[in-house]
């Protein structure tokens, strides 16, 4: 198995990074793994996916969307129209190299992604969702209240507070 760092442009021209491992040469089956809300490709909920599939001599691509990881654009300008307009680059690179059954696979906000983009794509293999997070607001209020909801709806922003400990603008 060889993993290499891959890039490809989104239709607005930002520059995605990727991860793709690969374990053969003459594969023609890869899965797109999409990462939840403010995580990366480096994340336990991408990486342990990943693993486990090269153990199963399963191709698959984990990127960062944009304003993620090493993906550029700001964090603050994602919406999810563009994570969709993410994973349909990955999908039109990985035609690109040669793949001719992609699945995709997305945890929390990822599997809203990876669902949303398989309506576009009839030619999805399949799909995977860990956890698909449906109702972002709704779980925003059981986390920090009403009241968040309330200033996010007045300020037009809301601020994420990340593991990490950056605050983040959505």
């Amino acid at each position: 198995m060889s993993t290499e760092r891959v890039s490809f442009k989104t239709e607005d021209g930002l520059i995605l990074a990727g991860l793709l491992s690969q374990c053969g040469e003459d594969s023609r089956y890869c899965v797109v793994i999409v990462h939840g809300n403010a995580s990366n490709k480096e994340r336990s909920s991408a990486t342990d996916v990943a693993v486990e599939l090269s153990k199963r001599g399963i191709d698959n691509l984990r990127i960062d969307i944009d304003g993620c990881g090493e993906s550029e654009g700001l964090f603050e300008d994602q919406t999810f129209t563009r994570t969709v307009h993410d994973v349909d680059a990955a999908i039109t690179f990985l035609v690109a190299r040669g793949y001719e059954n992609i699945s995709l696979y997305g945890a929390s906000a990822g599997g809203c992604t990876a669902l949303a983009t398989a309506l576009k794509h009839p030619e999805i293999f399949r799909l995977g969702c860990k956890s698909p997070t449906s109702d972002y607001p709704a779980i925003k209020i059981a986390r920090w209240g009403q009241e968040y909801v309330d200033d996010w709806k007045k300020n037009g922003f809301a601020i994420h507070y990340h593991s990490d400990g950056r605050e983040l603008k959505i």
